[in-house]
């Protein structure tokens, strides 16, 4: 329907008429019937009046709704809106919704039925409205349905099926680990065994199966386990896989579930299956769909699938975060032998996938994730030209946002390290933390092997921080030695930095990190104890254990002598300045039932932080930092009793407390306020003359 032209047909108005009848049938709203041509089609308006503003003779509608054969909308004149809400959840204002409509003449509602081909009278004109209304909308929705429907269609036609040679590499290596060798246990010496993978069958000495053991079977030479006969019953192994297919100018990411399914009994045979559970579109931006079944083509197609940009995971199921992952990122082993075409002429044309693939083919990537970053940060394909996978990995997941910003093309210059440490990155394939690490020894010119720097960030797992210990000893003395103290205290292994550190366990590792932290803190207690560091003796006692708990008793009694020695400082402090005080207030702010004291000294403020139970004793140091003030507020009657505690700062009471850290009554508001002025007046003239 042409919203212009509709706007153009006059309006028309109620009448004395109209005026009389509403204010008979006491009904909320008036519908006036019109009708008139456009575009050459038939169609019929209907003009809603405001009974109140009918009443008070304001004849002009407040909202038109125009049929066609086939549509309907809604024009509300004042705001200037349009809409195609149904007359049941139709709201004349925000919250007030039309209802209690009344049709005044019987040629009108006769119009009604007339337009919607109506032949029974008995059906309400109102009802009918809605009724057709509905049925419009229906039908749109329908229309609406057909149509994404068959542009999906047009949109995936080009997708082919999935071939035999996918299939295997499904089975062969994206289900690579899913490989058993199922064996019966018997007294004999030898039992047979049969691979899943190779079919052959043999037979090995008793000793060596074992069930959910690993062994490489002896026949195909590819990693198995064991399974025995009795204990396995029916079982599946799972994976995700990846397909990218091209059609004309979109990429088309194909997501697919793949299942083993192993026969109960251990016979060693299988099925493999596998379905393709989401796809994902790129044009000018990623558009995700599922399959569903469609009641209208009677078969699965394809449907759109709505992303919520703000999905938290703290208020979704395991099942739904595993679901909005698996969409949103693709995740899977993706299918190498068609990835040198297939974006080419597209923006990820130098992305660099195929060749992660090739280096990485049993690594399941979010291969969403992959492009997505790629085209926030280019830099990602020349990390991965220069074998820094890691790194591309971990951009993946947690892209810092100052990369995003960058313009850098060269690698070394945006890592701000030398050809060296690149070289290093890319040889051991390290991430993020052991860039950082390689960052801060170019900082501090620390020189160590590539041997080294590989057995430093595995110990420590690439902590940067013990590599400020350098400026005591060189790193490699330090680890040299804390090997030593271990093979000693802990009868564990000594993993020196030039050695190999390849079979060093967690645990391990945690204790090397634990003795470290350990000499660091030594070394910081040594320095404040002023001891010697040029000494050997020192930096490398020979009962390391023993020295460090001397060391820390030494340093604690050291800590503690200033602490007495601070403190005393600050009782000196501040009794000085309560003898200030009470030269400058003395009883000065009081009235007929209360007044303000002056602490005598330190004591007098502890003694009240203990009698009224609050914390007003662990103010002396803010006190004497002159950050605030403390005054008590006492009855004339009993001017010695704690009552209340005040706390003077920035020239006003911010707290007045009694017993319990209960505040102040009603009844001494009065003299709270008058307190706080006198205090502003008093110390803003001692202030004013130490100026």
């Amino acid at each position: 329907m042409k919203k212009a032209l509709l706007k153009k047909i006059p309006v028309v108005e109620a009448g004395i008429k109209d005026k009389q009848y509403m204010e008979l049938c006491r009904q909320n709203y008036l519908m006036k019937v019109q009708k008139a041509t456009v575009a050459h089609k038939r169609t019929l308006i209907l003009n809603l009046y405001d009974a109140e503003n009918i009443i008070k003779e304001q004849y002009q509608p407040f909202c038109r709704i125009f049929f066609s054969n086939r549509d309907f909308i809604t024009y509300f004149i004042k705001e200037n809106r349009w809409s195609i809400k149904t007359l049941d959840i139709l709201e004349a204002e925000k919250g007030k919704f039309i209802s209690q409509i009344a049709i005044r003449t019987y040629k009108e509602k006769r119009s009604i039925q007339q337009f919607f081909h109506c032949t029974d009278d008995a059906v309400d004109s109102i009802q009918l409205i809605q009724i057709e209304q509905q049925k419009r909308k229906a039908e749109k929705s329908l229309k609406r349905k057909k149509r994404s429907i068959k542009d999906i269609e047009s949109l995936f036609r080009s997708v082919k099926p999935v071939t035999g040679r996918f299939e295997k590499w499904l089975e062969y290596e994206v289900l690579k680990e899913s490989q058993y060798i199922f064996y019966q246990y018997s007294r004999r010496k030898m039992i047979d065994c049969t691979c899943s993978h190779c079919k052959s069958e043999y037979q090995l000495e008793r000793s060596i199966p074992r069930h959910n053991k690993e062994y490489v079977c002896p026949i195909c030479k590819r990693k198995s386990i064991f399974k025995a006969k009795g204990k396995s019953g029916y079982f599946s192994d799972y994976s995700e896989a990846v397909k990218i297919e091209k059609a004309s100018d979109r990429i088309i990411l194909r997501h697919f579930e793949v299942r083993k399914s192993y026969a109960a009994h251990g016979t060693g045979e299988y099925t493999l299956s596998y379905h393709e559970d989401y796809r994902a579109v790129f044009q000018e931006k990623f558009h995700f769909y599922y399959p569903v079944y469609s009641c209208l083509a009677h078969k699965n197609v394809w449907k759109e699938k709505y992303i919520d940009p703000y999905f938290h995971y703290r208020y979704h199921l395991n099942y739904t975060i595993k679901a909005y992952q698996t969409i949103t990122q693709m995740p899977g082993m993706v299918y190498p032998y068609n990835l040198k075409n297939v974006f080419k002429g597209t923006p990820f044309e130098y992305c660099s996938l195929d060749y992660f693939v090739k280096n990485n083919r049993f690594v399941e990537l979010p291969v969403v994730y992959y492009l997505k970053t790629y085209l926030k940060f280019p830099l990602l394909e020349q990390f991965v030209k220069q074998n820094m996978f890691y790194i591309a990995l971990e951009c993946l997941y947690q892209l810092p946002n100052e990369w995003e910003e960058t313009k850098e093309t060269n690698t070394r210059h945006f890592l701000g390290i030398n050809s060296r440490y690149c070289s290093i990155l890319s040889k051991y394939n390290m991430g993020i933390r052991e860039w950082g690490v390689l960052q801060k020894m170019e900082k501090l010119k620390i020189h160590l092997s590539e041997q080294e720097i590989f057995a430093y960030c595995k110990i420590f797992e690439s902590n940067r921080d013990f590599l400020e210990l350098n400026q005591y000893a060189s790193i490699r003395k330090i680890v040299s030695y804390l090997a030593k103290q271990i093979e000693k205290e802990e009868k564990g292994k000594a993993y020196k930095l030039s050695g190999d550190v390849s079979g060093i366990s967690h645990a391990e590792m945690k204790c090397y990190q634990t003795y470290i932290r350990s000499w660091k803190d030594y070394i910081e207690w040594a320095e404040k104890l002023e001891y010697d560091l040029k000494s050997r003796y020192v930096l490398f006692p020979k009962n390391f254990k023993d020295v460090h708990d001397k060391t820390f008793r030494e340093y604690q009694k050291q800590q503690d002598k200033m602490e007495r020695k601070k403190q005393a400082k600050e009782r000196r402090t501040v009794n000085q300045l309560l003898k200030k005080d009470i030269k400058l207030l003395g009883k000065q702010i009081q009235n007929q039932d209360y007044i303000l004291k002056v602490p005598g000294n330190c004591q007098e403020i502890r003694k009240e932080g203990q009698a009224l139970g609050h914390c007003v004793g662990s103010y002396i140091p803010h006190i004497a930092n002159r950050e605030c003030d403390v005054y008590f507020i006492r009855k004339k009657t009993d001017p010695d009793k704690p009552f209340f505690t005040v706390d003077w700062r920035r020239g006003k009471i911010v707290q007045c407390q009694g017993k319990g850290r209960i505040r102040y009554p009603q009844e001494m508001v009065e003299f709270v306020h008058y307190a706080e002025e006198k205090l502003r007046l008093l110390k803003g003239e001692e202030e004013k003359k130490a100026a």
